[in-house]
């Protein structure tokens, strides 16, 4: 069973850890969460699995640290965004591409230039 530590659930940090290690970060209640950042801290018992949305990294021997990654955006607005982003790209993209109305580049000229010696 999950132990509650403290705060609320906007960012949610997860401890996986043995008895001991538990009971240890438990008393060190506030002061836990200020150091993690996270909105909650739960404690979790060996064995027990996050599920999905979570990325794990390594705090110790048989104890891992857990950050609640689902739910901080939301897909489709974020797909939305790169999709107005990447036609902003290409517009530009086109729009530099293109000689400037009415001036066509002098015949036989290019964009390299050369640098006296």
């Amino acid at each position: 069973m999950a132990t509650r530590v403290w705060g609320d659930y906007e960012s949610q940090a997860l401890v996986i850890c043995p008895d001991q290690t538990r009971h240890w970060l438990q008393e060190l209640g506030p002061a836990l969460r200020a150091l993690s950042g996270a909105g909650s801290v739960e404690l979790l018992p060996p064995g027990a699995e996050p599920g999905p949305g979570w990325a794990a990294a390594p705090a110790g021997d048989r104890t891992w640290a857990y950050l609640g990654l689902q739910g901080l955006s939301d897909p489709a607005q974020t797909r939305e965004q790169l999709r107005a982003r990447t036609l902003r790209v290409q517009r530009r993209l086109q729009t530099l591409g293109e000689s400037p109305k009415g001036s066509d580049p002098p015949s036989g000229s290019s964009t390299q230039h050369q640098v006296p010696r």
